[in-house]
């Protein structure tokens, strides 16, 4: 359940809590304010947003929180560029997209930090060959497409991702 009256602001409340390290949150009236309270949050690995006003400008800052490692993104305001951002999270491992604005070609914009293995893109309307071919030359093991339109040309480009070991594409 979404927190409907919680905003960003009114969460910075909660910077003292030094020992947090997992925080699940959703709401409309959170916003691209909400990274600069979190990297108050030393010990913060795990973080789920689902916000509809959550934009590319708030992703570029989650690079503020230094020891992330799982993080879920569910907002349309999220597109392409954040993909750009990824290589900045130097702890990320696992990273979940959910309902977000990604073009076909989304695979040519992603730039995984080093750590990176996980991958999940739920509900990719579709995505080119191109972006497959990008994901290729990844050290993605573990990747989810449940709900995306996938071709033949598609798995043959996915086939090259060498240390695959989990694939979902049920419901493509």
């Amino acid at each position: 359940l979404g927190c409907p009256f919680v905003t960003s602001d009114g969460l910075a409340n909660l910077c003292g809590l030094k020992n947090l390290c997992r925080m699940q949150i959703s709401g409309d009236r959170l916003d691209d304010a909400l990274p600069s309270f979190l990297s108050k949050l030393p010990k913060l690995v795990l973080l789920e947003i689902n916000s509809k006003n959550f934009t590319d400008k708030g992703f570029a800052d989650l690079k503020k929180i230094a020891n992330l490692q799982t993080l879920t993104v569910s907002s349309p305001g999220v597109t392409d560029r954040s993909l750009t951002f990824l290589k900045d999270m130097k702890n990320l491992q696992t990273v979940n997209f959910e309902q977000c604005n990604f073009s076909r070609d989304f695979g040519l914009k992603f730039q995984p930090a080093r750590k990176l293995y996980g991958l999940s893109l739920i509900g990719q309307r579709s995505f080119s060959v191109a972006s497959a071919k990008a994901l290729s030359k990844t050290n993605i093991a573990i990747l989810n497409l449940k709900g995306s339109a996938i071709f033949d040309d598609q798995l043959i480009a996915l086939a090259q991702l060498k240390n695959l070991s989990s694939l979902n594409i049920e419901g493509a």
